[in-house]
This record gives C-alpha cells, structure tokens and sequence, in this order.
C-alpha cells in the first residue's frame, strides 16, 4: 500500500472528503509597483563580508574556555584511586 492509497482508504473510512488541492497561483495582471521594474533575478538580500575582526579570537578564547570546563568536570567526576 502506498501514501495514496492510505490517504483513500483513510478518507473513506473517516466519511472524509478529499481536500482542495491548492498551490502556487499565477501573478494578477496589471501594472508592477515602481521599485519592481527592474531586471527578473535580482541580486537579493546582501550578505555581510568577512566577519569583524576581533571575532576569530573571541571565538577562539570561547572555545578554549570550554574546552578546559570540560576537562575539569570530567576529571572530578572521576573517583581518584586509592593508594594502600
């Protein structure tokens, strides 16, 4: 049985209809607004460059910074061995 089919059989059980397809609807006629009359594609929304350049070390530091919380949790949570 595959999706269709369960869809069916599914709405007939439920005494369902099937839905309305809807989708994409083609654009109404008439004129563009000013700002749209340039070329189809655009540019889109402009993207930022290179970060700033304190990020890099800030993250940098940040990571190091959890590296060493890290390891210092795992070493206390280890129980340390006894010597006799």
């Amino acid at each position: 049985m595959d999706v269709a089919a369960f869809g069916t059989a599914w709405l007939a059980d439920v005494k369902g209809t099937a839905p309305e397809r809807l989708g994409p609807q083609p654009a109404p006629s008439g004129p563009l607004p000013p700002a749209w009359g340039g070329s189809a594609g655009g540019t889109g929304a402009s993207l930022p460059g290179n970060p700033p350049g304190w990020m890099a070390p800030l993250l940098a530091g940040l990571g190091v910074v959890v590296v060493i919380v890290l390891l210092l949790a795992a070493r206390r949570s280890r129980p340390s061995p006894r010597v006799s």
